[in-house]
């Protein structure tokens, strides 16, 4: 057998469904513009295990969580940039 480091998770359907609803949480909340947003209290309101929720985030991604997170805000701050409203 081989080295299992290089072996590829694939996501499962409840990883997807995780994932849907961490997106509608954070559109339907903006907390991507929360500043103190943690995985913690992402994971306490979603009502999974942290390690549970970092975990899918970084299967169904292939990111970091803190880049998964800061991303959608990133997006509308470069916006805001590129139409000099920053």
């Amino acid at each position: 057998m081989g080295d299992t480091s290089d072996m590829v998770q694939v996501a499962s359907e409840e990883d997807t469904q995780i994932i849907d609803r961490l997106d509608a949480l954070m559109e339907q909340g903006r907390l991507y513009l929360d500043p103190d947003l943690t995985l913690t209290r992402l994971a306490r309101r979603l009502g999974l295990p942290v390690k549970t929720l970092s975990i899918v985030i970084n299967r169904v991604s292939g990111e970091y969580v803190s880049c998964y997170i800061n991303a959608p805000g990133s997006k509308l701050l470069a916006q805001h940039w590129s139409k000099g409203t920053v």
